[in-house]
């Protein structure tokens, strides 16, 4: 759990433009969600999770909403393939 003081915010700021930067590459480019799809999956899943999580400290739904419905889509992904099921 992340606990805020006068100095992490703007530090968790800083990471979460980052964060929704990296975001809109991976959900614009087809390309690299395929490679990330086929590569690093869970890395690509704990990374929103984490995501996630700065967001929701931050009071910021819409960023945590739709860093989670890409994580939902990248594990969807993971369950239907035969080497992500059996990582499962």
């Amino acid at each position: 759990m992340l606990h805020t003081s006068r100095q992490s915010c703007p530090k968790l700021r800083k990471i979460t433009s980052h964060c929704k930067a990296l975001h809109e590459v991976i959900t614009a480019n087809a390309g690299v969600k395929d490679v990330l799809m086929k590569e690093s999956t869970r890395s690509v899943v704990s990374w929103l999770c984490s995501a996630v999580d700065v967001c929701c400290v931050l009071s910021n739904p819409s960023d945590a909403d739709a860093f989670s419905t890409t994580a939902v889509d990248f594990v969807k992904y993971l369950s239907s393939t035969q080497k992500g099921a059996m990582q499962l």
